[in-house]
């Protein structure tokens, strides 16, 4: 929010929120290497760092591949060319827009393009053993 006018009442209520994070309870779970590949009810799974499935073969058919994920988890960052291409793309039948337009959005508050994909970096996932 830099020196944004509204930041100092997102900070308060974020303040009044009493956020707090933690882990989430592990048990009944057992941490296992992400597998190569997974064979299960006649379909092969195989799976990328990111844990998405970037092969699923079932029946000869192809469901996922390298260049179409499943579960591919991507946080999209914006800027203001990006909303001007989505008021341009849907601009509607009276030429009035859409409610896109996000005037200032870069210069005033520093915003920058981007996709951030969730990275599993040690190379574990916690596999259910008990119900």
């Amino acid at each position: 929010l830099a020196d944004h006018p509204v930041r100092p009442k997102v900070e308060q209520a974020l303040k009044e929120c009493e956020l707090s994070s933690s882990k989430p309870s592990t048990d009944g779970f057992d941490k296992s290497p992400i597998p190569a590949a997974l064979q299960c009810a006649g379909a092969v799974y195989r799976f990328t760092s990111s844990c998405a499935l970037d092969s699923v073969v079932l029946g000869g058919t192809v469901w996922a591949d390298e260049q179409h994920l499943l579960g591919d988890l991507v946080y999209s960052t914006y800027t203001n060319d990006d909303f001007d291409n989505m008021a341009q793309t849907y601009i509607g039948p009276t030429g009035g827009g859409c409610g896109y337009f996000k005037p200032n959005m870069t210069t005033a508050s520093g915003c920058t393009r981007g996709d951030y994909r969730l990275q599993n970096t040690d190379g574990f996932v916690w596999v259910k053993t008990s119900e």
